[in-house]
């Protein structure tokens, strides 16, 4: 590639961000691979999360943890962010974009590698190297922008009902790829929630959960929209305000749990009396997590997001924002989209506010329609996703 065009095409910052986070960390890894490759790979378990302690990567670590794993394998988490707890025995980390020649060496003779997100290289063919996702099922196309190495061992999916669907959106080779283990962020599910206190003071609680649209890093935007407010449907503060007041007449609150991948440098995020807006970020501060907001909520809104399938564990009202569907750059990865939802289509503000009345009144009339959409999708239905797991991996 000539490189005067590369740097016009691209910009000298994101050149060297290139350089710094992958290039030199691949230099070190052959290296190191040199003098590792005869090395007989040792007990040491690999996990990388979507969101840092979060997802399928921290929900098997918690796992792994609770039931004293660290005893005999080495844990090493691959974190994105400033590292803000102290690790139990046995644990240890590295920065997943920062070049470290003992990262090089302890990852390569790992056996056992997980991944929510971002999949590392594969060192020898004897290790073994799973994609927990981050998503349980795409209902947004995910070609190009998820592609599975083929060298990865296993992929969970949902069911073989899906698989097909899996195979092509993650680019594999095969459904024997396929692992339907269930998922481990799923298990939280079949647990007693913890009750959070910022949410004590309403009757009910809404979680509106979309994709993000612009972010995932060096300036992606999947719609040809705009949001100034993080969200599709709602453009301005003035609406947002006659929404407050319609949810304060009903003592709902709305949660507006944005995306980890959301770029919200240039959105107005205002909080209001019976609308707040929350990042991951925000979520750790409150010492509590998404899964656990979930558990604690009385309907969710989405849109193509797989947060939407996990919310069948639950067996609450679904309502689908599909208001930009036409800005929507990646569509969507079925035809025949009435076939994988379960919940009213809210197109306008109008359908908004029925849904709201809806949750208001306790009125459910996809109740039925849910049950056949989980049961299509999900394979596994209890809270034994980890262990299974663990039993694949014969730990």
């Amino acid at each position: 590639m000539n490189i005067i065009r590369y740097l016009k095409r691209n910009g000298f910052r994101y050149a060297l961000n290139v350089l710094y986070q992958y290039k030199i960390q691949k230099i070190l890894d052959s290296i190191v691979i040199r003098f590792t490759k005869f090395k007989k790979l040792q007990n040491i378990i690999v996990i990388e999360c979507h969101t840092d302690f979060d997802n399928n990567g921290g929900a098997f670590y918690d796992y792994l943890i609770r039931n004293n794993y660290n005893k005999k394998y080495k844990i090493i988490l691959l974190l994105k962010n400033r590292l803000v707890r102290t690790l139990p025995e046995n644990v240890d980390y590295f920065y997943l974009k920062k070049p470290s020649l003992r990262k090089s060496y302890l990852l390569s003779l790992s056996k056992f590698f997980l991944f929510d997100n971002d999949i590392l290289r594969k060192y020898r063919k004897d290790q073994k190297h799973f994609y927990l996702t981050h998503g349980c099922f795409p209902l947004k196309n995910t070609i190009g922008k998820i592609t599975v190495p083929n060298y990865v061992d296993f992929v969970l999916s949902p069911s073989g009902n899906v698989d097909n669907i899996i195979v092509k959106q993650f680019g594999l080779t095969s459904k024997e790829q396929c692992l339907h283990t269930g998922f481990p962020c799923h298990d939280i599910f079949y647990s007693k929630p913890e009750p959070l206190v910022f949410l004590s003071d309403y009757d009910k609680k809404i979680i509106w959960a979309p994709t993000f649209r612009k972010g995932g890093g060096y300036n992606r935007n999947d719609s040809t929209a705009s949001y100034p407010l993080g969200i599709p449907l709602l453009e301005t503060l003035d609406e947002l305000a006659n929404l407050n007041i319609y949810l304060s007449q009903r003592d709902i609150v709305l949660i507006v749990k944005l995306h980890p991948m959301q770029d919200i440098s240039d959105l107005e995020l205002k909080q209001f009396s019976h609308i707040k807006f929350l990042t991951n970020q925000d979520l750790n501060r409150k010492n509590t997590n998404l899964y656990q907001l979930l558990m604690n909520s009385d309907a969710l809104l989405s849109d193509y997001s797989a947060i939407s399938y996990d919310y069948l564990h639950l067996d609450k009202p679904i309502g689908y924002v599909f208001s930009d569907l036409n800005d929507y750059k990646l569509g969507l990865s079925v035809d025949n989209v009435d076939d994988y939802i379960a919940g009213d289509k809210i197109l306008s503000f109008e359908n908004l506010l029925h849904f709201i009345d809806n949750i208001y009144l306790e009125i459910d009339k996809n109740k039925e329609k849910r049950k056949e959409l989980f049961n299509k999708i999900f394979e596994k239905q209890d809270g034994e996703s980890c262990e299974r797991l663990a039993q694949i991996m014969e730990l």
